[in-house]
């Protein structure tokens, strides 16, 4: 596939008119589903109202904030271990780049070189790792106002009346609906836009690109 030719590589397609089928699906469930409750349906209320805070509490802003912090903690320890900037303050990844630098020397020269090459070398490599870092911390940033204790009471509640496979489905559908690209999804792409970008790093206008020199180097 050429990405350039029209450039909707970059952008992706949503199916728009899956996205709006799921939301009809939705509200037709739900208010299916709030009958069934009978006096009970303030129940859903209670639950819907959770679920939409979390939604409406999606952030791509923090999300990226958290991403290029941890991106800039790895690329900053891996000059500190190199000798770049010794006297820099370590961070939580610092022993895990390290170890990474340690097991895996490389010939390119010049210090500066090497730390972009291993920055978006242990960010390749530890994807999982970080992503679930990622989480960790925007949860804590963006969603710790959210009450996911209650949302799971109401919810068992909800279950207790209701057929759980009728629940799990309202659940699928409000996802369809409402989440078509988890801020996961995005955060990786968000490490992968790091990773390139240390690929381009030449230091000066004679030296070759890194991504030449990895070249190169295989």
């Amino acid at each position: 596939m050429d990405i350039f030719q029209n450039k909707d590589g970059f952008f992706g397609k949503p199916n728009f008119a899956s996205i709006q089928n799921h939301t009809r699906d939705f509200w037709n469930l739900a208010n299916k589903l709030k009958s069934e409750l009978g006096d009970k349906g303030y129940y859903m209320d209670i639950y819907l109202n959770i679920m939409f805070e979390a939604l409406a509490n999606i952030d791509l802003n923090t999300a990226s904030f958290v991403a290029d912090t941890i991106c800039s903690n790895i690329i900053s320890d891996c000059r500190i271990f190199l000798g770049v900037t010794p006297d820099h303050k370590k961070s939580e990844f610092f022993e895990l780049v390290k170890k990474h630098i340690e097991e895996h020397p490389v010939d390119f020269k010049g210090n500066h070189t090497k730390a972009e090459f291993y920055a978006g070398d242990i960010i390749l490599e530890n994807l999982e790792l970080l992503h679930d870092e990622f989480k960790k911390q925007y949860k804590a940033k963006a969603l710790k106002d959210i009450n996911s204790t209650t949302a799971k009471k109401y919810l068992q509640k909800i279950s207790e009346i209701i057929e759980k496979e009728k629940v799990d489905q309202f659940n699928d559908i409000l996802y369809e609906a409402f989440l078509v690209n988890p801020i996961g999804l995005s955060i990786t792409q968000h490490f992968l836009v790091f990773i390139v970008g240390t690929l381009l790093y030449d230091g000066t206008e004679e030296a070759p690109k890194l991504y030449q020199l990895m070249m190169e180097e295989e």
